[in-house]
């Protein structure tokens, strides 16, 4: 029988893993905010901004097996499912994922082996649940990206690939209201100079070497993109270029 809700870490389901682990709920608490305020000098306080820390989904089990050393094998079983976390998909929001850590390891009841177990997993970089596919746009110069999703500063990674004949040298990217600048660099005629986010890092890199040095000071930390909403693009360089520009739409 299908089960009624259903999960899984990196692909790998609970119950292909032992039939007797049964997906019996699916939970996502509160997400987790930070306020930053400033006081007035009347009452109350002025908002400067809101920021989503973090996001929880618990997943509620049953073992219904009544030998209480094989309903403990199995819950070593789901341990070394869950623990290492990953990436979350559920039957509850199918075309969707969250990067998760295991915050939560269930435990057990002798006695009661028919009781719930709970296990929660954590999304802390990024805190939202995001499209399992992609979004991209190819262009040698201005495009626009229409990001799905509702959730806003989403960082845009990108490809650009050097047309000319000669070294590309300096190379400016903008993406809706931000842009970065890179001067002094050397990628060669057919190479690629990708730029991404990663944890909250950002990358910058033609082969292995690192290019964020080269990045001028005027420019924005990331590359961001609003869901539900268009983005102008803009690549040039002293060389013809070819940008990819890609991302996965964010939901709140």
């Amino acid at each position: 029988m299908t089960p009624r809700f259903s999960c899984a870490l990196n692909g790998v389901t609970p119950e292909s893993i032992d039939p007797a682990l049964r997906v019996t709920d699916l939970t996502e608490l509160p997400s987790r905010r930070r306020v930053a305020t400033l006081p007035t000098t009347r009452h109350g306080l002025r908002l400067l901004r809101r920021v989503r820390e973090s996001i929880t989904v618990r997943v509620s089990f049953i073992i219904p097996v009544y030998d209480p050393a094989q309903r403990r094998a199995l819950l070593q079983k789901l341990h070394a499912w869950g623990d290492p976390g990953g990436l979350l998909t559920t039957s509850d929001r199918l075309g969707q994922q969250l990067r998760v850590v295991c915050d939560t390891l269930p435990m057990l009841s002798a006695l009661s082996w028919l009781d719930e177990i709970h296990m929660e997993f954590t999304a802390y970089a990024p805190p939202f649940w995001e499209l399992t596919e992609e979004t991209a746009v190819t262009t040698i110069g201005a495009a626009t990206l229409m990001l799905p999703g509702d959730a806003e500063d989403v960082p845009v990674a990108c490809e650009v690939t050097n047309l000319g004949d000669d070294p590309l040298t300096t190379l400016t990217i903008t993406c809706g209201n931000t842009h970065m600048t890179f001067s002094g660099l050397a990628i060669a005629p057919g190479g690629v100079f990708r730029l991404w986010e990663e944890d909250g890092l950002l990358h910058a890199t033609d082969g292995a070497a690192s290019l964020l040095m080269h990045r001028t000071p005027d420019s924005s930390d990331l590359l961001l993109a609003d869901g539900g909403r268009a983005a102008a693009l803009l690549v040039s360089g002293d060389q013809p270029v070819e940008a990819t520009f890609h991302a996965r739409g964010r939901l709140l």
